[in-house]
């Protein structure tokens, strides 16, 4: 473990000194976290605790990783890219792809969601790194999962990623 973080689970580790300053040596400990974690990411929480007015993380997230496509209420969430490529797909109320935003060195290396709508990462990468600032506090159970999307760990998510996969493609062809 490094100096100045504290192991809160598995797959999260939050920063214990006044001053923060991570290294590179902080990635090399989030690919060996995000390796063993059973989700494929982990994250350093810069913050202290979930009741911090301002929630500030690096988070690794691996191609293997399903994120659900999810929405905060009340929230706001903007995300500096560090490495890796993925697609940010903010999706309309009934599932259709409102907007993909190519997040990669090539495309966008930041965005900013201010409204509580669906949205997902899908890694293209092995791995992706950002840097991502939402307003606290973080209230477990608070995240909407969205109906149209099968929830993590379920059967129908490889299935459903690759429908996912198709629409993107189809997306981006229509609107680049």
């Amino acid at each position: 473990m490094l100096e100045g973080l504290l192991a809160k689970s598995d797959d999260v580790l939050v920063c214990t000194d006044e001053i923060v300053s991570l290294r590179n040596a902080a990635l090399d400990e989030l690919r060996a976290m995000t390796a063993r974690s059973l989700k494929k990411r982990a994250r350093i929480c810069a913050h202290k605790d979930d009741a911090a007015g301002i929630q500030e993380m690096i988070i690794m997230i691996n191609h293997a990783s399903y994120i659900c496509p999810h929405r905060h209420e009340g929230k706001s969430e903007s995300s500096h890219l560090i490495e890796g490529s993925a697609d940010i797909v903010v999706f309309a109320g009934d599932g259709e792809i409102e907007r993909v935003i190519p997040f990669s060195q090539n495309g966008a290396f930041f965005y900013r969601l201010d409204t509580a709508r669906f949205h997902t990462v899908v890694v293209r990468s092995e791995n992706i790194i950002f840097h991502e600032v939402t307003n606290g506090p973080f209230i477990r159970g608070a995240t909407q999962y969205a109906p149209f999307a099968p929830a993590e760990g379920s059967d129908a998510v490889r299935m459903y990623m690759t429908h996912l996969d198709g629409q993107i493609s189809r997306w981006l062809s229509a609107n680049h």
